[in-house]
């Protein structure tokens, strides 16, 4: 927030850039958050799991980015802020089609309930975008998803396979979530 001499408000820029460290607590939470409403699998209700998993990877992206490791071999975790506030966050992970060609994974994305609605999530992929290698951009997303849904049909994504259960016991399932693929 930047203020003139007579403290009013000049502007409040929203950053997009390289995510801290101090955002990954944000981030887990968010997603630990958007498991209870299934927007993310079951494994993910559980806090323990939730931070060993995305602190290692958002932990490598930050190492990634310290030392300069190959941008295309390495995560990246994103996050978009107001001053102080985090108002979204993403992890990016490079991969690779059956073809070979490569292609950045929308691994998991959130935005804080507060900033919805308000073109956050339409920044986070248009980043996505813009650092995509030439396979694309892909992401999946779980039925209960619709607004991540809605926000890929938007920017251009193609719905690839819908999201399923398949039964893998007599009293057991699987959930399969949906893929979307844009490409440049």
């Amino acid at each position: 927030m930047l203020l003139n001499n007579a403290g009013a408000l000049v502007e409040d820029r929203i950053v997009l850039g390289p995510g801290e460290p101090w955002e990954v607590f944000f981030f887990v939470s968010e997603v630990v958050a958007g498991a209870g409403k299934g927007h993310f699998n079951d494994a993910h209700r559980s806090l323990a799991y939730v931070l060993r998993k995305l602190g290692l990877a958002c932990a490598r992206a930050m190492l990634a980015r310290r030392l300069g490791w190959r941008k295309h071999a390495a995560p990246r975790f994103i996050a978009i802020r107001r001053g102080d506030e985090v108002l979204g966050a993403m992890l990016l992970e490079p991969q690779q089609l059956k073809d070979g060609s490569p292609i950045l994974l929308i691994e998991y994305m959130v935005v804080a309930a507060a900033a919805r609605r308000a073109g956050i999530g339409r920044q986070l992929v248009e980043y996505a975008k813009r650092h995509a290698p030439a396979g694309g951009v892909e992401s999946y997303c779980t039925e209960a998803s619709r607004g991540m849904q809605r926000l890929l049909k938007r920017q251009g994504f193609m719905r690839t396979h819908r999201a399923r259960e398949i039964q893998v016991a007599a009293d057991d399932r699987l959930s399969v979530p949906s893929r979307w693929l844009w490409r440049p």
